[in-house]
């Protein structure tokens, strides 16, 4: 078998984003690659049990199974209005809350980066990731 790897997957708190990184991890488990994932403390102790490692965030980005119900809620008065002042509102108001989420993640996971000394950085955020940026890893894979 090639060079055992170290892989860090950094992915936001959505069931959907998490599943597609796990499909991916599997697979690099199965190889016998090191897979360890900085997640939102929503996702502690559930990934461990398939042989992951986990390296939790202070923070969870959003609850998906609370906190995105909730928004859904009270943002459903803009699903009236037209389709570009649609977007504009919920677009803006997602990206805002998914940059806040950044910024405040990024001392943890610039630690988290720096304890795994990961050879590869697997990455499903929506955006730019100053931690990944700032590391230098040039092995990052953005899905």
């Amino acid at each position: 078998m090639s060079e055992k790897l170290t892989v860090l997957c950094g992915v936001v708190d959505g069931e959907g984003h998490m599943f597609a990184a796990i499909g991916i991890a599997q697979r690099l488990l199965r190889r016998g690659h090191k897979v360890v994932f900085a997640t939102p403390n929503t996702w502690k102790g559930k990934l461990e049990p398939f042989g992951f490692i986990e390296a939790c965030l202070d923070e969870p980005t959003w609850r998906a199974d609370e906190t995105l119900y909730e928004y859904f809620k009270q943002i459903a008065p803009l699903f009236t209005l037209p389709p570009i002042e649609k977007m504009e509102h919920l677009h803006l108001n997602l990206f805002r809350h998914m940059v806040e989420t950044t910024k405040g993640n990024d001392s943890k996971f610039r630690k988290i980066i720096a304890d795994v000394k990961p050879d590869v950085i697997v990455v499903d955020i929506l955006t730019q990731n100053p931690a990944v940026v700032a590391s230098g890893n040039d092995s990052t894979i953005y899905l």
